[in-house]
């Protein structure tokens, strides 16, 4: 079952600190940092009232921060009702922080039941490599990104006790963006395909980027890295949080996957990665180009030997 996880800066539209609840956005319909689009009015309403609010989708019991008791769309947003427990220590300290707008990033887990590039009637998503049109919500989220680099101070001096573990979490996740660099690897092996002629030019961009796992041999993961055009380097090599930016999927350069990085990166301001994958997209619509003229050759050749 594919799972798909979306991050969102929310607004907080509603807080009952008697009842320890907020109302919060969770999802929108625009154009996410991946370039694709979860629509609002995909929710399937089955199976999400009661299921788990975690801390960083962390199931360990000590992360389990509530329940979503409700998820419903409004306009081209999901809105959600979150109840905090009373008994759970990380819910205590998260609470005050998220009822005063320092913490506001929620992050939603869905399966997807439907999906497909845009339609020609949907001029706003052109920018899109894939559209979520039906989508089951599995968990919601809260993660550890301050809405302000002086979260942490700013919540001592208001008398606000976080834990030593809490403190550090919400330091690392000051930077919203991870500084990527390019994958110089990555990107000469798909120069190499692109040479080859194995490009998809229209095939449904749905990369598989389950990772090779932590027992797999570095042989494996040096294959299974040659796939992505960035890397987080604060990340280990093994991991899948270190690879970013997939554009080759069974031996072959997507199109769809190179549009999709390009809107990424430019989203995440990502501009060298931005450069490569245009660079690469201009040479695989050259050698596209290329490849449809040697056949047309080849079919004049065989028509007019026919004649």
């Amino acid at each position: 079952m594919e799972i798909v996880t979306k991050s969102f800066e929310s607004e907080l539209l509603e807080a009952d600190e008697g009842k320890r609840e907020v109302v919060a956005c969770v999802s929108s319909s625009s154009l996410d940092r991946d370039g694709e689009v979860v629509l609002a009015s995909g929710l399937v309403k089955k199976h999400y009232g009661g299921s788990p609010f975690l801390w960083r989708h962390s199931k360990e019991p000590e992360n389990i921060l509530g329940q979503v008791l409700w998820a419903k769309q409004v306009g081209d947003k999901i809105v959600a009702k979150h109840r905090f427990s009373s008994v759970s220590e990380k819910a205590k300290e998260l609470f005050p922080l998220v009822q005063e707008g320092t913490l506001r990033t929620f992050s939603v887990s869905f399966r997807p039941l439907e999906a497909s590039e845009p339609r020609a009637d949907e001029p706003q998503f052109k920018e899109a490599s894939r559209i979520y049109r039906k989508w089951e919500m599995l968990e919601s989220s809260l993660v550890p990104i301050p809405a302000n680099a002086d979260a942490v101070a700013l919540a001592v001096s208001k008398g606000l006790v976080l834990g030593d573990e809490l403190r550090r979490e919400l330091s690392a996740g000051v930077n919203k963006d991870p500084k990527y660099q390019v994958h110089k690897a990555g990107v000469a092996q798909a120069e190499r395909l692109i040479a080859r002629g194995d490009i998809d030019r229209g095939g449904t961009w749905n990369p598989d980027v389950s990772s090779p796992g932590q027992d797999a041999s570095s042989a494996a993961w040096k294959e299974f890295s040659l796939r992505f055009l960035a890397e987080d380097p604060t990340q280990p090599r093994d991991t899948l949080a270190h690879w970013h930016f997939p554009v080759v999927e069974g031996g072959k350069v997507f199109i769809h996957g190179l549009r999709a990085a390009i809107a990424r990166a430019g989203q995440t301001g990502s501009a060298d990665i931005e450069a490569a994958a245009r660079r690469l997209l201009e040479l695989a619509e050259k050698r596209s180009k290329q490849f449809a003229a040697v056949v047309a050759r080849g079919a004049a050749r065989r028509l007019a030997n026919q004649i």
